[in-house]
């Protein structure tokens, strides 16, 4: 979302669009990994679920949430996303989830 921000033409729109799908392609396969490792087999269908219903409810609202955003302020949906994701890096990095190694579970 900071490649955003610093983009003044479309080549760097281009190249920020570009660099989002690399990591939500990274972060998609990711957190496949992290449910089927950290969630019990008899449960992963919940979980697989619950994942993706969060991420269709928040993906309907949130870009009109943009826009408006972006009326008050052509940086500010950006500058609240990266604010957001960071906040959600923090709480992620709070939780206590242990991880097996590979090859031990």
């Amino acid at each position: 979302m900071l490649a955003f921000i610093t983009a003044s033409d479309w080549i760097g729109f281009t190249a920020a669009w570009g660099l989002i799908g690399l990591m939500w392609g990274l972060g998609a396969t990711a957190f496949d990994s992290l449910i089927s490792i950290a969630v019990p087999e008899a449960h992963r269908g919940l979980a697989y679920g619950l994942f993706s219903t969060a991420q269709g409810l928040f993906a309907l609202p949130v870009p009109m949430l943009g826009g408006y955003l972006f009326l008050a302020g052509e940086h500010l949906p950006f500058i609240t996303a990266a604010a957001v994701s960071m906040m959600g890096a923090v709480i992620f990095a709070k939780q206590n989830i242990r991880i097996p190694a590979i090859g031990t579970a």
